[in-house]
Formats: C-alpha cells, sequence, structure tokens
C-alpha cells in the first residue's frame, strides 16, 4: 500500500473543513494545463474547491475553482501538484502528505513488478 488510510482520511475531513484552500500550482502542472490550452502560471493564486480520494493508484485528488483563464475548463488534480502557503494549518500535514507518498512511490516502482505481485523471482541461486 501506498497510503496509510487512516492517515488520508483524517487529512481529507481537516482539508474539507478548511475549503477553500489557496494554493499554488507546482510547476509540472503549469507545464499540463498549457500542454492542454489552460493559462496558468507558477504564480497564480488558486484554490481548491474540493476534494476526494482515489485509492492508492491515485491518491488525494483536489478540485481547484475556476479562475479567469481557465475558461470553463474543470481541473481536477493531485494533491501532489499544488502548493500550499507555509502559513496554513494543514501546511505542515499536507506536504507531509506529499512528500512521503512522493518517497513511496518511488520505493514501489523500485521494487520488480513480479515481486510486487507477489510473485516468485526467476533469478537462479548460486
Amino acid at each position: 500500500m501506498i497510503d496509510d488510510e487512516k492517515e488520508v482520511a483524517g487529512l481529507l475531513r481537516d482539508m474539507e473543513e478548511q475549503l477553500p484552500i489557496g494554493v499554488r500550482p507546482a510547476c509540472e502542472l503549469v507545464e499540463s494545463l498549457l500542454r492542454s490550452g489552460v493559462a496558468c502560471r507558477p504564480d497564480e493564486d488558486l484554490e481548491i474547491g474540493s476534494v476526494l480520494y482515489l485509492g492508492d493508484v491515485g491518491g488525494i485528488a483536489c478540485a481547484l475553482k475556476t479562475w479567469a483563464t481557465a475558461g470553463k475548463n474543470a481541473v481536477v488534480v493531485s494533491l501532489s501538484h499544488v502548493r500550499v502557503d507555509d502559513s496554513h494549518p494543514l501546511a505542515a500535514r499536507i506536504k507531509a502528505y506529499q512528500s512521503g507518498r512522493a518517497a513511496r512511490i518511488a520505493m514501489s516502482d523500485a521494487v520488480p513488478e513480479r515481486r510486487r505481485r507477489g510473485g516468485k523471482s526467476r533469478r537462479k541461486k548460486r
């Protein structure tokens, strides 16, 4: 498992109580939006309007409130692709979730696919 279910449930609940949450887009999000024809700058002030959990594979997702240059586009992104201001009451928990999830994904990617599924390695023993 990538996420701790209790941690995620608590963070989602606390984020919902704090909505809307002001954020700024990470560089990867800006690039992705620009490729999709949605104007966005790295210093753009955005707001999370709602949050949902996409399971262990998708993690916490954020529906961003539309902004002037977004037009009529609905934008739902991973919590990993937004930056929360350090002054926000949940900033430390959100950043811990973001960095912890990224580290766990990196570790799971390093494990060969066959072993992740519980299969036996075919490597010969010496």
